[in-house]
């Protein structure tokens, strides 16, 4: 790895950590199929919390996170679709 990178990277402890999770071959599907995992399970805390408010909670606490992670879905499938 050049010396800059490295140093930029190793910055910040987040920076770090990020680096050694998804560095390397295939990274960037590493983080997407992360943020996917995320953005479901927020999806299912957000549902969870409005039905257990009886629905008088704004329903955005489930669909935002859902309609997020419909997007990375499709970037997902669009992006590594085999021929």
């Amino acid at each position: 790895m050049p010396e800059f990178v490295r140093f930029s990277v190793c910055n910040s402890a987040l920076g770090y950590t990020l680096f050694c999770l998804f560095g390397g071959a295939n990274s960037l599907k590493k983080l997407l199929l992360t943020l996917l995992i995320i953005f479901t399970i927020l999806t299912f805390a957000g549902a969870i919390y409005v039905l257990k408010n009886h629905g008088t909670v704004n329903a955005g606490y489930a669909v935002v996170p859902c309609v997020i992670a419909v997007a990375i879905s499709t970037l997902i499938t669009a992006k590594y679709k085999k021929k």
